[in-house]
């Protein structure tokens, strides 16, 4: 599937490449004047999202090999509440995922710093309490082995909170891209069906998504990894010695052209993936149709070829066909009587009339 839709996106970028950035770089200016001119987040967000759902729509047409305009980027607002709405529902339920590996780290986190200010303040009072000479002056060996064992204590349970603050994070993050790729078809939804709500935008994004996340991030994550290789050769090649400043404009160029494709690019392939993982039935995806024979065609005895017939050049029907069966070989009929006449049979066999 991955393949197919990326080779599709290569070549209808390649067909219009320059309408599709113009149409992006649209976007991203309309997007900055509602950040700027919008006051207010209350009222640049929802501009913003709009303005998102709308781009959506035109990667979407541009897969399908639709026309694309920029009055599609406004589409958005024909049905602005009901888009605006289901947009800021999906970032809703985003970020209180989100919030499941902050709420983690933040509490670990202070679980450890307050394990850390009561080892700090037990080592100082034993110091004091503890660890003095008694009346005999000898040390006092009962408050350092106190404190010794206080503080091997602490530096465990700091230890061990230290490691569920690097899962918590982890889990976090997971469960937050896992929740991303759950919502990922929800603009286009909203764009397409007008009478779902919000609420069965989202759930139905779900049902979607459900199975192929994988695919889903596979497709972000081999650009990313194409990107990183770039940037790597960039730094690697720019190490050689005379040359490497070469290979280091040369990269540079590439990377440049890269930023500007790279989210045209990405914006057809997920418009793709939606297509193809909720239009074809799972098992038949772009299987090749198997040839089909063409039936024989025959000529028809029963009426007379035209010349734009493929039988135009077959002899008619009356050279086929005599009635006069002393000039063909083809069987006839007597005029009289209506018996079957032999090829060559000069009187009928029932009535006795001549055939000549």
């Amino acid at each position: 599937m991955l393949s197919y839709v990326y080779k599709r996106c290569v070549h209808i970028l390649a067909s219009k490449p320059f309408l599709l950035w113009g149409l992006s770089l649209l976007s991203a200016l309309l997007t900055a004047l509602a950040a700027v001119f919008g006051v207010l987040p209350i009222i640049s967000f929802p501009l913003t999202l709009t303005l998102q759902a709308g781009v959506a729509m035109i990667y979407l047409d541009g897969y399908k090999g639709n026309p694309v305009n920029s009055d599609q980027l406004f589409k958005g607002f024909t049905n602005f509440w009901h888009v605006a709405g289901g947009m800021a529902w999906r970032a809703l339920w985003t970020f209180l995922w989100s919030l499941i590996s902050v709420v983690s780290i933040l509490v670990i986190t202070m679980a450890t710093g307050a394990l850390a200010a009561i080892s700090v303040f037990h080592s100082a009072m034993n110091s004091n309490l503890f660890t003095g000479m008694d009346d005999y002056g000898y040390g006092n060996s009962f408050g350092n082995s106190v404190s010794s064992g206080m503080s091997s204590g602490v530096s465990v349970i700091t230890g061990l909170l230290c490691v569920l603050l690097g899962i918590a994070a982890i889990f976090g993050i997971v469960v937050v891209i896992i929740k991303t790729y759950s919502y990922r078809f929800t603009p286009y939804i909203l764009m397409e069906h007008p009478e779902i709500s919000a609420t069965e935008a989202l759930r139905m994004s779900m049902k979607q998504t459900k199975g192929h996340k994988g695919t889903l991030f596979l497709a972000d994550f081999i650009c990313g990894v194409c990107v990183f290789l770039l940037y790597l050769a960039n730094i690697l090649f720019s190490m050689i010695p005379y040359i490497g400043i070469v290979f280091a404009i040369i990269l540079s160029i590439v990377l440049f052209i890269l930023y500007i494709i790279l989210p045209l690019f990405m914006g057809l392939v997920r418009a793709g993936l939606y297509i193809e993982i909720t239009t074809t039935p799972a098992g038949t995806f772009h299987k090749a149709p198997t040839p089909q024979p063409k039936p024989p065609v025959y000529p028809n005895p029963y009426h007379e070829p035209t010349m734009d017939s493929d039988f135009a050049d077959e002899p008619s029907m009356d050279s086929n066909f005599s009635t006069n069966p002393a000039t063909s070989d083809a069987p006839g009929f007597c005029t009289q009587c209506g018996a079957a006449l032999k090829p060559g049979q000069k009187f009928c066999t029932k009535c006795g009339k001549p055939t000549e």
